[in-house]
């Protein structure tokens, strides 16, 4: 609830400035849509580069010779 809270918020605050530089009524509702699905694609995109970084670093660790175990452990 505080999230959409959150986002409604911003979202009237980000529609207020669109209309401050002059962006005609009618292309907020689609300037909305496109900024949000971009924060969202953005998300999905970090979130996958945080995943890979970590399957690899596992998969490296999987790897490391015994002599650097020992000095892990």
């Amino acid at each position: 609830m505080v999230a959409f809270n959150f986002g409604l918020l911003h979202g009237f605050g980000f529609a207020g400035a669109l209309t401050e530089v002059g962006l005609p009524q009618t292309a907020i509702p689609l300037a909305l849509l496109r900024f949000n699905v971009g924060v969202e694609v953005g998300q999905l995109i970090f979130a996958a580069a945080v995943l890979l970084l970590r399957a690899i670093i596992e998969k490296a660790l999987q790897r490391r010779p015994t002599w650097v175990s020992s000095i892990l452990s």
